[in-house]
């Protein structure tokens, strides 16, 4: 072979490997959506988790249960007060419930807060933050419910607060939804506790937790106590949002008021 074949041809194989390298990046590009001759566009700022799902499973002794049951927490909003305010951020609690029916349904009318609902079927999520600030929220299946601030242990500072939440029965099961704006939640909330109470029959009364005290420690705790926050466990919200996302700083936990009550011993 000639020197003019010889370059002649290894001009062609370069020519032809170039051509193979951008066919491979434009079908690389296909399957990407985007142009192999552009940098690539920027990461979205998604949310890690579009859920933090929990399950009730134990009584507050930790006796273990037959049904359990099953919440979610998201991510949520909802229209300003205002057509010209923003949206009010907050978290949306699902919940997806057994329905006993034995305790009869709240005098009250449904969707309106309901004093002392913990005397009925009901179901109790606590959120906790530092120096023992805390958020007691309770839901009925009939569509009651009752949202306690507590700004020190059993110190309640505010007491049946508004709330979007919606409830429904279906056979022996209930679910429902509710909004919590950020202005009720505690800054810097890093631990949480639920519960569920109930009348399973006409001569018992069953009180359930999420985080249930170990069997080592009843010994010291013989009756239930929902407001034991030394068992509550760490809640990280961040990760139903965009990277570098930060709590709001609520307006309505700016200063430490004078407790209105503190909540009475014998309830849960």
């Amino acid at each position: 072979m000639t020197n003019l074949c010889r370059k002649c041809w290894l001009a062609f194989l370069a020519l032809s490997l170039s051509a193979f390298t951008v066919l491979l990046k434009l079908k690389a590009a296909t399957n990407l959506k985007q142009s192999p001759f552009l940098p690539p566009p920027p990461l979205r700022k998604v949310r890690m988790e579009p859920y933090l799902n929990f399950s009730i499973t134990t009584t507050w002794n930790s006796t273990p249960i037959a049904q359990p049951f099953n919440f979610s927490l998201e991510a949520g909003e909802t229209a300003g007060t205002d057509p010209t305010n923003p949206p009010v951020q907050g978290l949306t609690v699902n919940m997806d419930l057994p329905f006993f029916g034995v305790d009869p349904a709240p005098a009250g009318p449904p969707g309106q807060p309901f004093d002392q609902l913990w005397n009925y079927e009901v179901f109790e999520i606590f959120l906790l933050g530092p120096e023992d600030r805390y958020l007691e929220l309770e839901f009925g299946p009939y569509g009651h419910h009752l949202v306690l601030r507590l700004d020190g242990y059993r110190q309640v500072a505010e007491t049946q607060l508004p709330l979007q939440y919606t409830a429904r029965r279906t056979g022996d099961r209930w679910t429902g939804q509710a909004f919590i704006p950020f202005d009720y939640i505690p800054p810097r909330l890093g631990w949480m506790n639920a519960y569920a109470i109930q009348n399973v029959s006409s001569s018992e009364r069953r009180y359930l937790a999420l985080y249930p005290i170990p069997k080592d420690d009843l010994a010291a705790s013989l009756e239930p106590d929902f407001h034991k926050l030394g068992y509550f466990k760490p809640l990280n919200i961040s990760v139903l949002y965009p990277a570098g996302w930060k709590q709001p700083l609520p307006e309505r936990w700016s200063s430490r008021a004078a407790p209105v009550q503190e909540t009475p011993v014998e309830q849960t």
